[in-house]
């Protein structure tokens, strides 16, 4: 498949962080301090964790009847299930800093310059245009099998 030619929209879940260490992000709004991205290609999920030194892409050994939203949902995140979009027109990326919404919104196919902080992005993302649903958090965890449960974005 030439870069050209439009792919099928993956299932995708937009996760949202509250928590952080950092100083800096603690002027974000409340339950949105950090998000990253998990993407189903098949029956493989990969996540898309972007912290603050590094990106970190990770395969998740689930199986394919396993719920990850209700992983994430289960540990008090936020989750947004919907479809990644690629079939939007090209256009120039605005020059914006490299941040975890940036690298969202490249996976998600959202095309908003002025999304900048999780919650903006949270936001779009439940709009009609993009159509993303909430995962109800009241939960009980569900354990990833055979991986360690600990998130990645506990370390941002």
């Amino acid at each position: 498949m030439s870069h050209s030619q439009a792919r099928s929209p993956q299932q995708a879940l937009a996760i949202f962080v509250g928590h952080t260490d950092c100083r800096w992000l603690r002027c974000l709004r409340a339950g949105f301090r950090h998000c990253f991205v998990a993407l189903r290609d098949g029956n493989t999920w990969l996540t898309c964790d972007p912290l603050k030194d590094r990106i970190e892409l990770r395969v998740l050994p689930v199986p394919p009847d396993f719920d990850l939203s209700g992983h994430y949902a289960g540990q008090g995140h936020l989750v947004l299930r919907g479809l990644a979009r690629s079939d939007l027109p090209r256009r120039l990326p605005a020059l914006v800093p490299l941040t975890c919404v940036t690298v969202a919104k490249r996976l998600l196919g959202v095309q908003a310059p002025w999304v900048l902080s999780p919650w903006q992005l949270c936001k779009r993302l439940r709009s009609p245009l993009h159509g993303f649903v909430e995962i109800p958090r009241a939960r009980p965890p569900v354990e990833l099998p055979g991986a360690d449960s600990k998130l990645d974005s506990e370390r941002i």
